[in-house]
């Protein structure tokens, strides 16, 4: 099922103590991208299926086929899929009880992803877009029984599981690759920062993300590099920022990932950048 399109509340009302405010959905390519943008809404999302990554100010955090992550207003936020086509719906609301809402339901600005465990949240999510995309008038009182009803259901003690200790490990891992990924870091040093063994952290990071951190740690270096690459800077300084000493073994690293050389890649983005320039003239 993909949801193409947004339904927003035009008697959306934000001193009421809640209000049904927009729902929507796409189907997202494998390098989209939100952000970095700030909102005024509560947004719930649902992964219909597909992953990505949601980085807030409290850390970066994947979610998955399954999941809600939760947008709080005010917050500078960014999202976008993780390599992969990505199907994903949304309900927004506001109002002046609106942030005790997130409490209820047990989201928190340090675990803002879920796994739902419940049908009846997932068909309510669905009958909300349905009426709200399908119907030419839809009925403000109507959307705002289906953003009842999805509360609801998320309130009860059956319908999230919240996000278990191995996501966490994962996500700490994850956030500490991308911070440190311009040093020589090690599965046992990845390990550590998560706070589990290694062997631990490498059979769950599989398992969940489908690649090893250390192919995850190379593809963040790699379009690290590539930026860098463009920049002009001499390929000894890009490995070097990107936490690899060996310039021949960076070069092995890159050509493996990318098909072509970095002198290749660097003669390639020029030629682009030259075609660019003739034809915007």
């Amino acid at each position: 099922m993909v949801y193409s399109g947004t339904y927003v509340n035009p008697r959306c009302d934000r001193n009421a103590p809640l209000s049904f405010h927009a729902c929507g959905g796409g189907l997202f390519g494998r390098h989209f991208s939100h952000g970095p943008t700030v909102r005024d809404e509560y947004i719930i999302h649902y992964i219909i299926n597909g992953q990505g990554y949601l980085e807030t100010p409290y850390g970066t955090f994947h979610y998955s086929e399954g999941d809600i992550f939760c947008i709080y207003p005010g917050e500078v936020i960014k999202y976008y899929t993780g390599g992969v086509r990505t199907n994903i719906c949304f309900v927004n609301f506001v109002g002046t009880e609106a942030g005790k809402i997130y409490e209820s339901i047990g989201i928190t600005h340090e675990k803002p992803v879920a796994s739902v465990n419940s049908n009846s949240l997932v068909n309510a999510i669905y009958k909300c877009l349905n009426y709200g995309i399908e119907t030419e008038n839809p009925s403000e009182w109507r959307l705002t029984s289906f953003l009842l009803e999805i509360l609801s259901y998320m309130e009860s003690d059956k319908a999230l599981e919240k996000a278990d200790q191995k996501k966490n490990y994962i996500n700490r891992g994850i956030a500490f690759m991308e911070y440190n990924f311009d040093s020589p870091i090690s599965v046992e040093g990845i390990a550590a920062a998560a706070g589990i063994e290694k062997s631990y952290f490498y059979k769950i990071f599989v398992k969940e993300m489908g690649i090893s951190p250390i192919k995850y740690l190379t593809d963040i270096r790699i379009n690290k590099a590539k930026a860098l690459i463009k920049s002009g800077i001499h390929f000894k300084a890009v490995a070097t920022a990107v936490g690899i000493n060996d310039i021949y073994y960076f070069s092995k690293l890159f050509t493996k990932s990318v098909g072509m050389t970095p002198s290749e890649y660097r003669k390639k983005i020029k030629k682009e950048i030259e075609y660019e320039e003739r034809h915007s003239e």
